[in-house]
C-alpha cells in the first residue's frame, strides 16, 4: 500500500489530501449547535406525542435513521 501511495498510483487519483481551511472548520462548529438543537427539539416533540415507550420508539426510529443514515 505504501508503495502505491509513494509511487503516485493512488495519490495521483486522490489529489492532495490536506486539512480543510480553518474558516470551514469554524463554520462547521458554528452550525453544529443549531443542528444539535433542531434534532433534540424534534426528538422531544415526538416523545411528547407518544403514550408509551414502545410507541415513542416507533416515532423516533425514522428520525434517528435519517440522522445517521
Amino acid at each position: 500500500m505504501a508503495s502505491l501511495v509513494s509511487g503516485g498510483g493512488v495519490a495521483a487519483k486522490l489529489g492532495d489530501l490536506a486539512l480543510p481551511p480553518i474558516t470551514s472548520l469554524i463554520w462547521v462548529l458554528v452550525m453544529l449547535v443549531p443542528l444539535a438543537s433542531l434534532f433534540s427539539a424534534l426528538c422531544l416533540a415526538f416523545a411528547t406525542f407518544a403514550r408509551s415507550s414502545k410507541e415513542g420508539q416507533y416515532y423516533l426510529t425514522p428520525l434517528l435513521m435519517s440522522r445517521w443514515g
